[in-house]
């Protein structure tokens, strides 16, 4: 229930967490480009935001969101656009405003599956990603479908929006890293990694 902070070597950080912790497993985390923000989902259904206050580094609860009814395995925050989007295991996406915490939409991920991994790009396109049946969704921030494509065979483990917002970088378990169009999310290149 709790979030630690670690080094890349490993070792405890002393940035601080306060505030009410999530009642059960931390299943997500991300932090948005501003390094001052923090979002984490949990196997209790809800979304935090915690937001970096004073001269001590220490992250502190800013909002409490229960938009979801199954637990929450992805989440995805852009400070820069105020947003903060989230998926649960029964396929519910929802958008929330990062300073108020006020929902702006929530919809259904096609195909009956739930997204695995989540990102937004610079210009707000979300982007998401069903491990389950291997698809790749585009949806503005008002969850209208923008595009959809198949992808690897293997789970995709990470994805990430290039800083243009242009294409979407995503890699996986087959060792393969693929770049793809944000317009049309055709594989552009794939590389082997061999």
């Amino acid at each position: 229930n709790q979030i630690k902070f670690h080094n890349f070597l490993g070792q405890k950080i002393n940035h601080g967490i306060s505030g009410s912790p999530h009642k059960g497993v931390v299943t997500c985390v991300t932090v948005c480009e501003d390094g001052k923000t923090l979002i984490s989902g949990s196997l209790d259904c809800t979304v935090r935001i915690w937001k970096e206050e004073g001269s001590d580094e220490a992250f502190k609860l800013s909002k409490i969101i229960g938009t979801h009814h199954k637990p929450v395995v992805c989440v995805a925050a852009s400070s820069m656009l105020d947003i903060a989007v989230s998926a649960s295991l029964d396929g519910t996406l929802a958008v929330h405003c990062l300073s108020d915490g006020h929902r702006a939409q929530v919809w259904k991920y096609p195909g009956g599956s739930h997204p695995s991994l989540l990102s937004i790009s610079k210009d707000g396109d979300i982007f998401a990603i069903s491990n389950k049946d291997h698809s790749l969704n585009s949806f503005s921030v008002n969850g209208k479908s923008l595009c959809s494509a198949k992808i690897f065979t293997h789970d995709v483990t990470c994805m990430i929006p290039t800083a243009d917002g242009q294409y979407i970088i995503l890699g996986g378990d087959d060792r393969v890293v693929s770049l793809r169009s944000t317009l049309d999310l055709k594989v552009i290149k794939h590389i082997q990694l061999d």
